[in-house]
């Protein structure tokens, strides 16, 4: 016996994207706990789905009536099934987990793991749209459709004009005239942003921007302002592998002050892509030792210690390599 049950009631609201289903064993192959995650596209095309009935030879039997066709065009109605039994020897297969007693039942699924909180745009320009998504978020990314070459003109023009009319906070933020301009014209022509253009997208959209480098246990800090609101927003972008000899870039969607502090306490900070870090009188040796040690930068062979001028050009070196590579 096969009835037919309407399951839009039934289905959550928040909806994401799933594959779309022809019939219940489709819906079956993925398990019930994944009826949560149905698109609104997939809810419409599944306004009926079959639902399968099977009863065991100890089941009370019941008379059925045939549904009539010219009352129930669509085959909404249960009405024709009679009533089901609710032996304990009955098998009843429905979509949204009715009571099941099986004389041999699975084990029920393992709870999902949380899923991580970070998203990759898969985009040639991958820290253009990690920026994009940290400000606009994942919904508006993936509502653009396929005019994702003329939403980044609009957004790249749209900082250019912010820059072209904030000359005094690019003056603050001590970027020369000609700097303004050479990033300007980076930004209207390159293919691929670079970090050095980082600072001024903090700029625009008001916020701290750290681009985390986790193998080197290294970050910047982009900010808006020479002296910006302690309850600033901050946006966490970390640099990953991506082709050979490149990286790409990811962009975390929920960051939690709890990540932001323990980047703080074991990282190291560098101060910009053209100059990781301050002067060598900024520093004392205790400090040039302690980040030697957190990079995992060793003294040369033969030293039992170093000199204040070598573990800073040792650092400096580092860094330098490090974030050179594209």
């Amino acid at each position: 016996m096969t009835i037919t049950k309407d399951i839009s009631p039934f289905l959550h609201q928040n909806l994401y994207h799933y594959p779309s289903f022809t019939c219940y064993t489709d819906v079956a192959a993925v398990g019930l706990p994944q009826w949560g995650v149905l698109s609104k596209t997939v809810v419409a095309d599944l306004a009926t789905v079959p639902v399968y009935v099977e009863t065991t030879p100890t089941c009370l039997d019941l008379p059925v009536t045939e549904p009539d066709p010219a009352a129930d065009p669509v085959g909404l109605s249960t009405t024709g099934a009679g009533p089901l039994s609710t032996s304990d020897d009955c098998i009843i297969s429905g979509i949204m987990g009715n009571p099941v007693a099986d004389p041999d039942p699975t084990p029920a699924p393992e709870p999902p793991t949380p899923a991580s909180t970070r998203f990759a745009p898969r985009k040639p320009d991958s820290l253009f749209w990690s920026l994009y998504i940290a400000h606009y978020g994942v919904a508006d990314f993936r509502q653009i459709g396929n005019k994702y070459m003329n939403r980044e003109i609009e957004e790249k023009f749209r900082i250019v004009t912010f820059m072209n009319e904030n000359r005094p906070l690019m003056k603050s933020m001590k970027l020369t005239q000609d700097q303004v301009q050479e990033i300007m014209g980076d930004i209207t022509t390159n293919r691929e942003t670079q970090l050095t253009m980082v600072r001024v997208f903090a700029m625009f959209y008001k916020v701290h921007i750290w681009v985390i480098d986790e193998a080197t246990k290294t970050y910047f800090e982009f900010r808006p302002s020479p002296e910006p609101d302690p309850d600033t927003p901050v946006y966490l972008l970390y640099r990953v592998p991506g082709r050979p000899g490149r990286f790409d870039y990811v962009v975390d969607t929920h960051v939690r002050a709890d990540t932001l502090a323990q980047i703080h306490d074991t990282m190291v900070r560098l101060e910009s892509p053209h100059h990781p870090l301050r002067s060598v009188s900024n520093y004392k040796v205790t400090d040039l030792e302690k980040i030697a040690t957190d990079l995992g930068i060793p003294p040369p062979e033969g030293t039992k210690k170093w000199k204040k001028g070598e573990i800073y050009q040792a650092i400096l070196t580092h860094c330098t390599l490090t974030w050179s590579v594209r």
